[in-house]
């Protein structure tokens, strides 16, 4: 019944998830966002987790100014807010036009206003926060890892996630809600693939962003995001061309040879 109490009590709780600068948000003023911070804060250090805001970004203008905000006027730590889908720009996952500019292509494609709210992702990472690029909608995260790199902005605070089986939509000018569907849980693999073979980032630089730094934002290393003794044992294996071979889980083989063994609960 309360962010402390559920993030304290519930082992699987880890933080909590609001929305913001959205149409559909609650639309909670700076206190509340504050205060809303420092309970998963403090809730987080008695219980030893990391205590995070998740933050859902909608396209409204006022975009990160409230986290600014709230850090400007309290002494929650930068690393308790979680903004994602900080890159929901224009499309560019088209393909790299030959003797390209980086920073033209990955800034230059919409105008100020549009790519506003990942500008202020990268100012978020420039004091010390995290900033989560959703795989599959709009801009390639990638690119936006190229375009920190060129800035010369440290990049081991991003991560990537799918928003798989969370919920997308559509709407007309006027708020009307026009269609309405459910994302899928391969965005992850196809970005990888996609900075691999298209943005020519080697698998040591891509991996990070998708294992080992969400594990440790979520204070989950060495459990979570790597492969050592001790560790969970999820494990995906590709061939030479990033085709998925085998898929295992707690150590448990799930797929081998491109051939599923095992299913899920609700899965026939």
């Amino acid at each position: 019944g309360e962010i402390d109490r559920d993030i304290v009590i519930v082992k699987e709780i880890l933080g909590v998830k609001l929305a913001i600068s959205d149409h559909r948000a609650p639309n909670v003023t700076e206190d509340e966002l504050i205060q809303i911070a420092s309970k998963a804060r403090v809730a987080g250090m008695l219980s030893g987790k990391p205590g995070i805001v998740v933050l859902h970004m909608g396209d409204d203008k006022a975009g990160l100014q409230p986290v600014f905000q709230a850090l400007e006027t309290s002494s929650v730590p930068v690393r308790i807010f979680r903004p994602t889908h900080v890159n929901r720009n224009k499309n560019l996952m088209g393909e790299k036009p030959k003797n390209y500019d980086l920073a033209d292509y990955v800034l230059g494609h919409f105008s100020k206003q549009e790519r506003e709210l990942m500008e202020e992702g990268y100012e978020l990472l420039q004091k010390g926060g995290y900033v989560d690029l959703t795989c599959g909608m709009h801009t390639s995260p990638g690119k936006c890892v190229l375009e920190a790199k060129r800035r010369g902005i440290s990049t081991e605070h991003i991560t990537m996630s799918s928003d798989g089986h969370g919920s997308w939509s559509n709407y007309a000018e006027d708020g009307t809600l026009l269609e309405i569907g459910v994302s899928g849980v391969d965005a992850l693999y196809k970005e990888l693939k996609y900075m691999v073979e298209e943005l020519e980032m080697s698998l040591e630089e891509a991996l990070p962003y998708m294992t080992s730094q969400v594990a440790e934002g979520l204070d989950l290393l060495p459990k979570k995001g790597l492969i050592k003794e001790g560790a969970d044992g999820d494990v995906l294996l590709f061939d030479k061309n990033l085709q998925l071979d085998a898929f295992v889980a707690d150590g448990k083989l799930f797929m081998k040879e491109g051939k599923i063994l095992r299913k899920g609960t609700y899965e026939k």
